[in-house]
């Protein structure tokens, strides 16, 4: 049985994604600093980019945090540091072995490099090229003369080589600079260092305004609870997952510090997990450099949020991630046998250039596409296989429809009697047996302030029930939204609900790829050459969502007999047992809920047997495809360098699913058309 959310690490309710941006760097952020115990409240913060450091400084993934964290180890680990430092490079054609650097850099080591911005493409025929900025002084980086480091894999290698930039302009109307470096002279001089990354000396940064300071300073800094004097542990990271930065803290004293283990300061974590802080100044406050000490007024459960769930010791925590980064490495070599046979071979350019971080984070996003899926939304789109479910849905189905007074569902009292109280008897049976489960899904647009209401009906109904018994519940969610969904849940305490029995999950993206009327013209775009463009699959996702979370099986094992699956709408009723009763007393295997116009739009309500959910998650062929025209800016390879095209019109196809296409794999007899009507 797959763990609820507490302890599961396949559906992973309540932790971060994997998969991060392409460039995750560090910030600046305006703030007044000032010691204890005197600290001013800060002004507004404004995130700006800045100098990533090179390498590993920057994690690309929770196994990345985790393998730096344990990177001190004893004998034990030993197996594993090989295993890993080879599985870093995803290539299966390259010796997989450490990676090194040239001993004909022109550079010290003992000088560190930050880097800048890379090269995307050359320009023009006279050895200029494009550079995409990684910094918030483009105009410094690329348009003053002087020494500059590109930093380039070859022959499995790292080499890292001196340039003198000539000059360099900004590209008018692109988000990049066109450079000139001497020595660098025309087309093909220029091809040659496509990919390579821009490097700068670390101690070059620009001054800084007095209030103001590199994310970069913050990696180190001890983490405190202003109210208890508690020590948390200390900063290793900084990242940004698109909601704003994140602080990724590593549990306990820093093994370079002279905290004493034993201090009652301390906070006691039996193991060194690590926990995501929020770089908001309502939760961190105080900053004071000189201490290299920050302190932080959490709100409740933030720091129980991520910590670590399990007390399993770091050597069997490392054989996990040893074994997770090998299912990786298996999937990506899958993935390049498939992307070939595609013809999508240009997705796997980014894994023979950039440094570790890019390619790590390139693989990570590789790994987690369902290509089963993937491949059958291509052959539904390029066939043209479209759902004929909209046509059970037409006036003359209406005709049979169960019509269901809509103050009937708003009614609480259950043993008021009505015409339909055979049915809300059934259903109150099938929920008291724990023989129903509801799925949520929220959508982008979707609000706190929505889902909030939504759980809060669903308790007061739960509260005019004898004995009730609190459901498995899933709400699925955009990664940029889970966050908020696991601090409602936990500030609001689950809302009644058995929070071992709730799974937070994240929603299903699919690549984006261009408009072609033939499949194999049809190409995944990527915003860079690392970084694929990916999407919401549609509510048809839902299916692919619980098949693998393995949210299925756990469901089978608990005898569900009936799932609710449906999103957000201002007239949405949850775990009404009015709606399982009646699908139950039919006898039907889907149960679909109308509002009186007939029309579903974005809105869905259905009831599934478990019959059909297994049907539907376990042959993806069921499902159906359509697409929806969008406009991308992305990258395009040709001629062996990568050039930015800004379209003018909706160039890229969405791939959708919608879940209503669950009526073509079921028989007409058994489906309960619900029709909610004004009486």
């Amino acid at each position: 049985m797959a763990s609820p959310a507490s302890a599961s690490a396949s559906a992973r309710p309540l932790s971060l994604p994997l998969h991060v941006r392409l460039a995750p760097s560090p910030c600046r952020v305006p703030r007044r600093l000032s010691a204890p115990p005197s600290r001013l409240p800060l002004p507004h913060r404004r995130v700006a980019l800045a100098p990533a450091r090179p390498r590993a400084a920057l994690l690309s993934s929770l196994s990345d945090a985790r393998e730096e964290e344990y990177g001190e180890e004893d004998e034990d680990g030993e197996e594993y540091d090989e295993q890993e430092e080879a599985e870093q490079d995803y290539d299966d054609d390259d010796d997989g072995g450490e990676e090194e650097y040239d001993e004909d850099e022109e550079v010290g080591e003992e000088e560190e490099l930050v880097e800048v911005g890379y090269v995307s493409g050359a320009h023009g025929v006279r050895g200029d090229v494009l550079v995409t900025p990684r910094t918030d002084f483009p105009e410094l980086r690329f348009a003053t003369p002087g020494k500059r480091w590109l930093r380039a894999r070859a022959a499995g290698k790292q080499q890292v080589k001196e340039f003198e930039l000539v000059r360099g302009r900004a590209h008018t109307g692109k988000k990049s600079w066109i450079v000139s470096f001497d020595g660098v002279d025309d087309l093909d001089e220029a091809r040659q260092i496509v990919g390579s990354a821009i490097l700068v000396k670390a101690g070059d940064r620009p001054e800084i305004e007095e209030d103001e300071f590199y994310s970069l300073d913050l990696v180190g800094m001890r983490v405190i609870v202003k109210d208890t004097g508690k020590l948390v542990g200390t900063v290793a990271q900084v990242f940004n997952f698109g909601g704003g930065d994140l602080l990724q803290v590593i549990i306990g004293p820093d093994d370079g510090t002279a905290v004493d283990p034993s201090t009652e300061n301390q906070d006691l974590t039996s193991s060194r997990g690590h926990v995501w802080i929020p770089f908001a100044k309502d939760i961190v406050p105080d900053v004071d450099m000189e201490r290299r000490e920050m302190w932080i007024t959490p709100p409740k459960g933030l720091l129980e949020l991520n910590s670590r769930s399990d007390k399993r010791s770091k050597k069997e925590r490392r054989a996990m991630e040893w074994k997770d980064r090998k299912k990786l490495q298996r999937r990506v070599i899958a993935a390049k046998k498939i992307f070939s046979e595609m013809d999508q071979g240009h997705v796997l350019e980014g894994l023979q250039s950039g440094d570790k971080v890019q390619k790590a984070s390139l693989a990570e996003q590789i790994g987690c596409i369902d290509f089963q899926l993937f491949r059958h939304a291509m052959h539904c789109v390029s066939k043209q296989i479209v759902s004929s479910s909209k046509n059970l849905l037409a006036n003359s189905s209406r005709k049979k429809a169960m019509r269901i007074p809509y103050k009937i569902l708003i009614n609480h009292d259950e043993k008021e009697e009505h015409v339909l109280s055979g049915e809300l008897k059934k259903g109150l049976e099938i929920l008291l047996k724990s023989k129903a489960a509801i799925v949520v899904v929220r959508n982008e647009s979707d609000s706190d302030v929505q889902l909030q209401s939504l759980l809060n009906s669903f308790r007061e109904l739960m509260k005019v029930v004898e004995n009730p018994v609190s459901p498995p519940f899933i709400i699925v969610s955009p990664a940029g939204h889970m966050e908020s969904v696991r601090n409602c849940l936990i500030e609001s305490d689950y809302f009644g609900l058995d929070s071992r029995k709730v799974w937070v999950l994240e929603e299903l993206e699919l690549p984006v790829v261009s408009i072609s009327s033939e499949l194999n013209r049809k190409r995944v775009l990527m915003k860079s050459p690392w970084e694929i463009i990916k999407k919401p699959a549609g509510s048809g996702d839902i299916f692919s969502v619980l098949m693998s979370n393995k949210i299925l099986d756990t469901l089978n094992e608990m005898s569900v007999e009936y799932v609710q699956i449906c999103n957000l709408s201002n007239r949405l009723i949850i775990g009404h047992p009015l709606l399982f009763g009646a699908v139950a007393s039919r006898g039907a295997d889907v149960g679909i809920k109308l509002s009186k116009t007939g029309e579903m739009e974005d809105d869905f309500d259905l009831v599934l047997s478990i019959d059909q959910v297994n049907k539907m998650c376990r042959d993806v062929t069921k499902l159906r495809f359509s697409t929806c025209p969008e406009q991308h800016e992305h990258v395009e390879l040709v001629d062996g360098q990568w050039v930015t095209v800004q379209p003018e019109a909706a160039n890229s196809h969405r791939l959708l699913a919608d879940i209503t296409c669950v009526l073509n794999s079921c028989s007409p007899d058994k489906v309960c058309i619900m029709e909610i009507v004004e009486q």
